[in-house]
């Protein structure tokens, strides 16, 4: 079978996968008479889309190529640049996969897909400075979508700025105040603060928009841990260990309060578990 870049070149000027070829786009009345895109422009985007269709499929080698053929055709093309970054982390190819999401945002700084992209890269990186900075312009573009308020916000407490990830949390739930993982976060501020009445607030709402939240539950049964109120919080870890009975950290806080109340068979039991 011969391979992918040995079959691009025909792609262009036969009718292939929708009839899409370079002789009827050169001779469109838009192309020649200067309006609409080019034909480089077109050829670019069809396979763009075309390695896009080969990346769900999860073809990532070959949609990496068309990708390439794509830039090759219009080297400031952003979203092949961002497709292309996914191929490349699909394909463990990290940096490679950061070069080129640099490249989509030099190409479009308006391209929101483009900067949380490049935050969530440079996140899974350690670096957090960058990162913040990458969805900043995230929020600048798109103000108004509560998930880039909650990224930034993710970002800045793992960077350890629980005051500032709680302000960005605070933005995502003004836009949706039943926002459960934004009213979730916030309630990890505030046990990072010792608020733990503000913490059970915020988690309680949680719940009561959806009962299976475990990392919800957990995060009560450790705020009610904090509070000396250890049968509560056995209870509410046994609810996160309902929705998932291999659930570590509610396992962890299960053993931690049965051994505050003195039951340290029961505790000893989960202490095999883990």
């Amino acid at each position: 079978m011969r391979s992918l870049s040995a079959i691009l070149p025909f792609i262009f000027i036969g009718a292939v996968a929708g009839g899409l070829c370079l002789e009827a786009l050169c001779s469109s009345g838009a192309a020649a008479s200067g309006f609409g895109p080019s034909p480089g422009q077109e050829a670019a985007r069809y396979m763009d889309r075309l390695g896009a269709k080969l990346s769900s499929a999860g073809e990532h080698a070959a949609a990496l190529e068309c990708f390439n053929e794509s830039l090759e055709q219009n080297s400031s093309y952003a979203d092949a640049w961002v497709h292309r970054a996914g191929s490349e982390k699909a394909l463990k190819n990290y940096n490679a996969s950061r070069a080129s999401l640099q490249k989509a945002v030099e190409a479009d700084r308006r391209n929101a897909a483009a900067w949380s992209a490049l935050a969530d890269a440079l996140s899974m990186e350690g670096d957090y400075e960058n990162a913040s900075a990458a969805a900043a312009e995230l929020v600048r573009i798109d103000a108004k979508n509560k998930a880039c308020w909650l990224k930034k916000g993710n970002i800045e407490q793992m960077r350890g700025n629980f005051s500032a990830a709680e302000a960005d949390y605070n933005r995502a739930i003004d836009i949706d105040p039943k926002y459960k993982d934004a009213l979730y976060r916030k309630a990890l501020c505030a046990l990072h603060d010792n608020d733990t009445d503000q913490a059970l607030e915020l988690l309680d709402l949680v719940l009561t928009l959806d009962p299976k939240y475990k990392q919800a539950s957990t995060a009560k049964g450790l705020a009610l841990q904090a509070q000396g109120e250890y049968e509560g919080a056995v209870k509410s870890f046994d609810k996160a260990l309902e929705t998932d009975a291999r659930w570590t950290p509610a396992l962890a806080g299960k053993m931690n309060a049965l051994l505050a109340l003195g039951r340290d068979r029961e505790a000893a039991d989960i202490l095999i578990r883990l």
